[in-house]
């Protein structure tokens, strides 16, 4: 099995500085949502992101991605401390750590649904159903999975570039002028 190192979480604590960190992601995604919830459609919406460089475009780059990173590196740290607590006391992983996803991911359908199409946390619950079982299955699942993962990803980064360049391509010979050709009598 993978051994995770949690020293400073003793059995039963709740480590104070990983909820502060949380928290802080947690109200500057929040606060970001906020402002392009409130914003879209509107006309200053519209105008600000028309300018070359838009006060949201400036905004995301030094807010949304950085809470974002700081919630996902947040919520593997989350993983590895459950998965070291289910260890000292000898329980069967992922038994309810798959409750846990699924709950998670039960409560992005709902948002999804209801609020914004651009929820993350269907993501975040099937990541961790993936990474609870290879967790499961020791440190080879785990080198595999990635091996697959960095494959899959490379495959679909490629293939997109690949696809945009020959739409680019083939847009580009849609707008140049034809040259007549002349027609041949028989």
């Amino acid at each position: 099995m993978t051994t995770v190192s949690t020293a400073s979480a003793t059995h039963g604590t709740r480590l104070t500085a990983l909820d502060v960190l949380r928290g802080i992601a947690i109200l500057g995604t929040l606060g970001t949502n906020i402002w392009v919830f409130s914003a879209a459609g509107t006309p200053l919406f519209t105008a600000l992101t028309q300018t070359q460089v838009g006060i949201q475009s400036i905004f995301e780059v030094f807010s949304n991605g950085k809470f974002l990173s700081l919630l996902a590196m947040l919520f593997g740290v989350g993983i590895a401390i459950q998965f070291d607590a289910a260890q000292r006391r000898a329980q069967a992983w992922p038994r309810s750590y798959l409750w846990r996803a699924t709950l998670l991911f039960l409560e992005g359908l709902l948002h999804f649904t209801l609020l914004f199409e651009g929820d993350i946390l269907m993501g975040y619950a099937i990541t961790a159903v993936i990474v609870a079982l290879l967790l499961r299955h020791g440190e080879r699942a785990i080198y595999w999975g990635l091996g697959i993962a960095a494959t899959l990803h490379l495959t679909l980064s490629i293939s997109l570039a690949a696809l945009v360049g020959s739409a680019e391509t083939w847009g580009k010979r849609q707008r140049q002028p034809r040259a007549s050709t002349p027609t041949q009598r028989c």
